[in-house]
């Protein structure tokens, strides 16, 4: 976990791996000094947040995206033949 954690650092904020793996070790660390109410307490604070901030990415992305909502109502074999031309690949 401690590995992937770097990867994801890198891959989302450009964080070398090393740091990134680093910074997961220092916080897991940290965490397991503190005790299960003050866990608990940290959890409970930062889930409506993380629940606010899903809700409000969500709906910047359906605001702000130009999403073509036509090809939801095509059969399935048609979005095959779409995403064949579309990406050159073979599905």
């Amino acid at each position: 976990m401690i590995s992937g954690a770097g990867v994801s650092l890198n891959q989302g904020f450009g964080i070398d791996r090393p740091i990134g793996s680093l910074l997961c070790a220092l916080l897991i660390i940290f965490v397991s000094m503190m005790d299960l109410e003050k866990v608990s307490a940290a959890i409970g604070v930062l889930t409506p947040v993380v629940l606010v901030m899903i809700v409000g990415l969500a709906g910047h992305t359906l605001a702000t995206t130009d999403v073509d909502w036509h090809i939801f109502m095509l059969s399935p074999q048609r979005v095959l033949i779409l995403l064949r031309q579309a990406s050159g690949y073979l599905l």
